[in-house]
């Protein structure tokens, strides 16, 4: 078990020091094929996301002309940055990216970490005196390839999708499509989403802080979230085991509720999406030996992202730190609040799953 926790560490330690290098050779390892092909798959599903959330814009009665068309502004010139960054496929780039660095022989770790970090702000620093070029700001500075995560930036109006966030079991390029639809693009269409969040309405189309939307959005906001907390107080009450101290999760939805918006108004377009492609192509098969059917598999696929074990005291941790509900509680009470996931599962109208106010954006 410490060989292994040592090899965990080390490896994250690398990951951590040496992005370049490590973007380089992940890449490599993936095979340039298989990232070109999976950019084109993506890029269909970010269209047709693009098409449900554009026909949601254009048909909200909340909405004046002016905030629709800052709305459709902002979502028309939004881009993708998909796999990784060019560069690091250039093995003479990756190398200049660490001459630097100057490690002796004698160094402790924290000592080599301290001559890290002064590189590190170094070319941080150079940032300020030349122009930017995104390719390298996102993946060099911002985020690596093998991480398995997507990111909205709002200041430049582009969300990142790096390689590693289409591997198995998130992403198959082989597998129905309602699988990726409920992982994958149900991710997509959160990240897109958070352009229009609380945080998002404060940026223009070019990611200027211009706060261009009224402040009727807001106010629609405001009572989205409202509403979605409301659906949290009233159905989600856990009490964990601390010391032998029984100690009430409190929700603070407002710690939550940028995700919360991304997630309310995520999973209904990736499920509009998917049946749109349903429309242009075929009815999917189901998966052999299951009884689900492919809208039930959508939202099966959506959930099992969120499958954790999580001790209690993390649990206190998340609810107190992090910008995420807890695991269990966010994805019920997303599905709760889907109708398109009470129609899939038949849920009857005095269901646990089924919520007797639900709250959307669009």
């Amino acid at each position: 078990a410490d060989d292994t926790d040592r090899q965990s560490f080390c490896l994250q330690a690398s990951k951590n020091a040496f992005g370049e290098v490590m973007s380089n050779m992940y890449l490599h390892h993936v095979g340039n094929n298989t990232i070109n092909n999976i950019r084109t798959h993506a890029t269909s599903m970010l269209e047709l996301l693009r098409e449900e959330v554009e026909e949601s814009i254009k048909s909200a009665s909340w909405l004046s002309r002016t905030d629709q068309a800052v709305a459709l502004g902002k979502l028309h010139t939004l881009e993708a940055e998909m796999g990784g960054f060019d560069n690091h496929w250039n093995i003479a780039y990756v190398n200049k990216s660490h001459t630097e660095i100057r490690f002796q022989e004698d160094f402790s770790f924290l000592e080599a970490v301290q001559e890290l970090y002064r590189v590190f702000r170094r070319e941080l620093y150079r940032l300020y005196h030349i122009p930017i070029e995104r390719g390298a700001f996102i993946w060099t500075f911002t985020v690596q390839p093998y991480v398995v995560n997507a990111f909205h930036m709002q200041s430049t109006n582009i969300i990142v999708l790096p390689e590693a966030f289409f591997q198995p079991p998130f992403y198959r390029a082989d597998s129905p499509e309602y699988l990726n639809y409920g992982s994958a693009a149900n991710s997509m269409a959160h990240e897109i989403f958070h352009g229009l969040d609380f945080t998002g309405v404060l940026y223009d189309a070019r990611g200027h802080l211009t706060r261009p939307f009224s402040d009727a959005v807001k106010q629609h906001l405001n009572q989205t979230v409202q509403c979605y907390h409301n659906l949290l107080s009233s159905n989600f009450y856990e009490e964990v085991l601390i010391e032998d101290t029984n100690i009430a999760m409190e929700i603070d939805s407002s710690a939550t509720l940028n995700e919360n918006l991304a997630d309310i108004a995520g999973i209904r377009h990736a499920y509009r999406a998917y049946q749109r492609w349903v429309d242009r192509h075929h009815t999917e098969a189901r998966l052999p030996a299951l009884s689900l059917n492919p809208s039930q598999l959508f939202f099966v696929s959506a959930a099992q992202p969120y499958c954790a074990v999580i001790p209690d005291l993390a649990k206190i941790f998340l609810m107190e730190m992090d910008e995420h509900l807890p695991n269990g509680m966010r994805i019920n009470a997303l599905m709760m609040n889907t109708p398109e996931f009470a129609q899939a599962f038949n849920c009857s109208v005095d269901s646990k799953m089924v919520a007797q106010e639900t709250c959307h954006i669009f």
